[in-house]
């Protein structure tokens, strides 16, 4: 128990609040434990990939262009890295997008076939295929 408390504060910068053993589980040789852990989050860190813009308007008949930017010494973009517009109440980068674009360089572009037709407010959501998970969002004003 001490050797696992100090191992995760050196090495990690954790703090164990509590740590418990749970003895009443028998279906392993192992021991199973549980432990509430204090965090710090380093709110200071740029993120790694920013839109241009907080907002973004896009009027009905013309295209759109996007535009991001990478955090020095971080690699560059992947070609399949991509830009999702989503709904505001989207939860999931994988279903209920509503068009998405690959990224090509520092930008995204959706023709303006694409646009959603009706007036209403989105969101843009940049999707890293390198860390398989959405890292940054923008609203999109649709006119």
């Amino acid at each position: 128990k001490q050797w696992y408390q100090r191992r995760v504060a050196i090495t990690a910068g954790v703090k164990p609040l509590v740590y418990k053993s749970h003895p009443e589980y028998k279906q392993s040789d192992h021991k199973p434990v549980s432990a509430l852990l204090e965090v710090g989050v380093n709110t200071n860190l740029e993120p790694v990939i920013k839109f241009q813009k907080d907002k973004y308007t896009w009027k009905k008949g013309e295209k759109l262009v996007v535009s991001f930017d990478v955090r020095p010494g971080i690699p560059g973009f992947s070609a399949w890295d991509w830009v999702a517009i989503v709904d505001s109440d989207w939860t999931d980068y994988h279903k209920h997008y509503i068009s998405y674009q690959y990224v090509s360089k520092e930008t995204a572009k959706f023709p303006w076939e694409q646009h959603p037709g009706a007036a209403r407010t989105l969101n843009l959501v940049f999707v890293s295929s390198k860390m398989n998970a959405p890292v940054a969002s923008a609203l999109l004003e649709c006119l």
